[in-house]
């Protein structure tokens, strides 16, 4: 039993740096970080949702208007029409009278997300003549040219969709924060594998014919999640994704352990409800990983003492490290992405590695937690959950 457990945990040490290494040959290999096409500018939408203002959505959106994209209409789109969000959205029209933005109440419904309902009356509000979707969240940073970039990414016939990814800049004293950023930044790894249509509903864009066509507004109606649902279609329709390294957006959230912890477990529940094998995946890695690991570090180090356990005690011991490893291997890679995406960060490597076995047990915490739950609470609203459908609670 000893010698298959410590066989146990080797394996998933292998492959844990078989997926960094991966990763490591993607970045290597990048091509999308060139400058955006020259080619004439399609009409596209630009669609915006949002919820309350935390001081720093004028700044956001002050960006995204500035983006170097002339042809672009912008959807500026709210649950309420008292929303916070809305003043701000009347303040940008004034400072911007000759630019395309449009404000849109979407209202609740009683199933799917907030967030989602927002997306589907924007869309319905939208110039029907736009060619392309861009789907972008207000909490984030980006370049100027992030819009071009994404559209240019849809140049190719191939891709029926492109998306970015953000990167979390933590208050390098807040450990939760630093915390969320390691977890956050295991991501690049998904979005890096070809094999997989991965989207991250920040940054995303669609030719309209295939919003259309995939019946991306029968999915929103019901689902709580906005890119989880869309990897499932695009997958049963053969319809390939292509993640673009230079389009990464910077966002920041203030976290404590309990609001980190809610926020990795509506990721991690999403992941249950719309991708099982992927769940499956992260109970193996994390839940049995973790308890194996652990195990063997903690047999080994008391049976060490009293003159055996060494072999066991090395493996679980290297099991807690190996994180740390397979982050700083990651770290590159990253910082050249970041780059490309006009993003000029000083990552504190030594601090992103000490913090990574924390991530890796968070998880763990969060998928079991995720088995036994049917309820989640998002933006201050609250939703039960049957199979893919969220009713508003």
């Amino acid at each position: 039993m000893l010698f298959f457990t410590i066989a146990v945990v080797c394996t998933l040490i292998i492959l844990n740096f078989r997926i960094v290494w991966k990763f490591r040959a993607y970045a290597s290999g990048i091509a999308s970080t060139s400058p955006p096409s020259s080619k004439p500018l399609v009409p596209i939408s630009v669609i915006v949702p949002c919820k309350g203002n935390d001081g720093r959505l004028l700044e956001n959106l002050e960006n995204l208007l500035n983006q170097d994209y002339p042809a672009a209409e912008f959807l500026l789109v709210t649950a309420l029409e008292e929303d916070p969000a809305q003043v701000v959205f009347s303040q940008l029209r004034a400072t911007h009278p000759a630019m395309q933005i449009k404000t849109v109440v979407a209202g609740i419904s009683p199933y799917g997300s907030e967030k989602n309902n927002n997306l589907l009356k924007a869309v319905a509000a939208s110039d029907p003549g736009s060619e392309i979707l861009v789907f972008l969240d207000a909490d984030g940073k980006s370049d100027r040219f992030l819009i071009r970039k994404l559209v240019s990414g849809l140049e190719s016939s191939s891709f029926a969709g492109v998306t970015g990814y953000r990167w979390y800049e933590p208050r390098w004293h807040v450990l939760p924060e630093v915390v969320r950023t390691v977890w956050n930044g295991s991501g690049y790894c998904l979005l890096a594998n070809t094999d997989t249509s991965f989207v991250w509903g920040g940054a995303m864009a669609f030719r309209r014919k295939t919003y259309e066509q995939a019946g991306f507004s029968d999915i929103w109606e019901r689902a709580i999640s906005t890119d989880s649902p869309l990897r499932v279609r695009l997958n049963s329709l053969g319809l390939e994704t292509r993640f673009l390294p230079n389009c990464i957006v910077l966002s920041s959230d203030k976290d404590d352990w309990w609001s980190l912890f809610q926020w990795v477990s509506r990721q991690t529940l999403m992941c249950r409800i719309y991708n099982k094998r992927m769940f499956s995946i992260l109970f193996l890695a994390n839940v049995v990983g973790n308890s194996l690991g652990l195990g063997l570090f903690i047999w080994g180090l008391t049976r060490w003492f009293a003159g055996s356990g060494l072999a066991a005690g090395l493996v679980g011991f290297f099991w807690i490290i190996h994180f740390g490893f397979a982050v700083g291997l990651m770290m590159a890679p990253i910082q050249q992405i970041l780059k490309a995406s006009g993003i000029d960060l000083k990552l504190h490597k030594g601090m992103l590695i000490l913090v990574s076995p924390l991530a890796s047990f968070l998880q763990a915490l969060s998928v079991i937690y995720c088995l036994f739950v049917k309820r989640v609470k998002w933006a201050g609203v609250s939703y039960e959950i049957n199979r893919q459908t969220a009713k508003r609670l």
